[in-house]
């Protein structure tokens, strides 16, 4: 018995998937749940693909989100966040952007708010 999906063609392979998923994951700015979706699988399976094959950081899809969220790119959440005492939390929320996107900013360019 040959499984199909919901389009109604094949199912392709764990390894045909794998490898799309490496593909795509090393050739495009897609972010996980975007080639989970193309791909007709999980997020949590792509980040699993991720892993396994080592393709990118844990956190690189959020450096290919738009990073202009609310006008702002990288190094101008840098600047602020070195300029600020405010904490990571306090800092996304004034900046109406989400906290996980600003704790990779920290991290990425190593810099701590204020105390």
């Amino acid at each position: 018995m040959e499984l199909t999906m919901t389009t109604g063609q094949p199912r392709p392979e764990k390894r045909e998937i794998d490898e799309e998923v490496v593909r795509l994951l090393s050739r495009t700015k897609m972010t996980l749940s975007e080639i989970a979706a193309e791909l007709g699988v999980v997020a949590s399976y792509v980040g699993r693909v991720n892993r396994e094959f080592n393709v990118r950081p844990p956190y690189a899809h959020y450096s290919h989100k738009k990073p202009e969220l609310s006008g702002l790119k990288e190094k101008n959440i840098a600047a602020i966040l070195a300029d600020s005492k405010d904490s990571v939390s306090e800092i996304a929320r004034k900046l109406g952007i989400k906290r996980q996107y600003v704790s990779f900013v920290n991290r990425k360019y190593n810099v701590r708010p204020r105390r």
